[in-house]
């Protein structure tokens, strides 16, 4: 270790500082942060809004990055290992309460964005039954495959048909269910009585 370049340096950065002072910018130009600015921030905190309004000079993210500096902004509760791991194991089929009552603490937003982050999801529901055996039966094998409504549609170049449920007003489309059962991997059968 240079001892020589290191209180080099050190003087060079002592001298940067006093130079800020006296002309009240920083290296990049923009104006520094007074005390009568650090007390708008605090006494108006979380209203932006108003601090905004009161600092016009100075930009909604820059106020909120300096609250964050003086240390007024309320600190989030990171999750823990262990939260995680309760996360993950119980996420998929828990109920809101059940994760809630296991999470004391942690309000259902942070759960779920906790989830998103780390790419735990629910498990699916199932199908509603149409009446339409051929249709809950394409349903069924896309719940297979991890397909869903406006996936197929896009695969058998149906437009909405299977998404937007185009079989209830009573027409069935034989074309579209043809090509379904065909980009599906299936075969169509008569089943005689």
């Amino acid at each position: 270790m240079d001892l020589k370049r290191l209180s080099k340096h050190a003087n060079a950065g002592q001298l940067a500082r006093q130079r800020m002072q006296r002309s009240g910018v920083n290296m990049s130009g923009h104006k520094l942060w007074t005390p009568q600015e650090d007390e708008v921030i605090t006494s108006l905190y979380p209203d932006y809004a108003a601090i905004t309004k009161a600092l016009p000079h100075r930009t909604y993210f820059t106020c909120r990055s300096r609250a964050r500096k003086l240390g007024i902004v309320k600190q989030r509760k990171h999750f823990t290992a262990k939260e995680l791991s309760i996360v993950r194991r119980h996420y998929p089929t828990a109920t809101h309460e059940e994760l809630l009552a296991l999470l004391p603490g942690r309000n259902w937003a942070a759960i779920k964005y906790l989830a998103r982050t780390h790419h735990i999801y629910r498990e699916l529901k199932p199908f509603k039954e149409t009446g339409v055996a051929v249709i809950d039966q394409i349903r069924e094998r896309c719940r297979e495959l991890n397909y869903n409504m406006p996936d197929l549609d896009k695969l058998v170049r149906t437009k909405s048909y299977f998404a937007k449920g185009s079989w209830h007003n009573g027409h069935i489309h034989h074309r579209a269910i043809g090509r379904a059962v065909k980009a599906l991997f299936g075969d169509l059968k008569a089943d005689w009585k």
